[in-house]
């Protein structure tokens, strides 16, 4: 008796394990899926079902830029190359901007010199003494035609010197800027006239003055 229902067990088991596979293959037979590939083990993530990988297609793998994108990704010609300034990069080019603005076009020539002093000198009130002031214009005067060394048709069109008025450290001696525009060739020979310089100077105790 035992050794018959032992085999009957073991046939109820064969039967089971005979109806699931049937089971399995009627399944994928009806979801077109192929033993041994990846999408015929389904991924199980809490109860929900996730299908296999799949692989992107050919048409959608690069995304089309964006209208805005392409409009603005190459700059025009016309903003890719600067225009002129009036003023230009050169030895000592400081703060003159605001003195740019009210000069004469570009080329205007020697007449227009008595034109860029007046402007200089409405920029800002005289308040050095008259010789402090003349000395500090003449050491500028050479000191500007030292530091262009390299240009050619070097000419100081305008220049003023005023007291320096940037906060200074206590017991510094009194200090000046002298404010140039010039006109000259650079090294490349490009001639611009209105160029802006700004030199600075303190003054010793024996009352000249030293470039800063």
């Amino acid at each position: 008796m035992t050794g018959h229902a032992w085999t009957g067990g073991r046939l109820i088991a064969v039967a089971a394990v005979l109806a699931a596979a049937g089971l399995v293959l009627l399944w994928t037979g009806a979801h077109g899926i192929r033993p041994g590939t990846d999408a015929a083990v389904p991924r199980v993530m809490g109860s929900a079902l996730l299908p296999g990988p799949t692989a992107p297609s050919a048409a959608g793998s690069v995304a089309p830029p964006s209208p805005q994108a392409s409009a603005g990704s190459a700059p025009s010609a016309a903003a890719a190359v600067p225009g002129p300034t009036r003023q230009s990069a050169g030895p000592g080019a400081g703060d003159g901007s605001a003195v740019a603005r009210e000069l004469p076009p570009p080329g205007s020539g020697p007449a227009a010199d008595p034109i860029i002093q007046q402007a200089l000198d409405q920029a800002s009130r005289p308040d050095l003494p008259p010789d402090d002031e003349r000395r500090l214009l003449e050491l500028s005067r050479t000191a500007w035609t030292a530091e262009t060394a390299g240009y050619t048709q070097v000419r100081v069109q305008a220049a003023t010197a005023r007291r320096d008025t940037t906060p200074a450290t206590a017991g510094q001696q009194p200090r000046a800027v002298v404010r140039l525009v010039w006109a000259g060739a650079d090294p490349a020979g490009t001639f611009l006239d209105g160029r802006t310089a700004t030199l600075h100077y303190t003054q010793n105790g024996q009352g000249s003055w030293n470039r800063t």
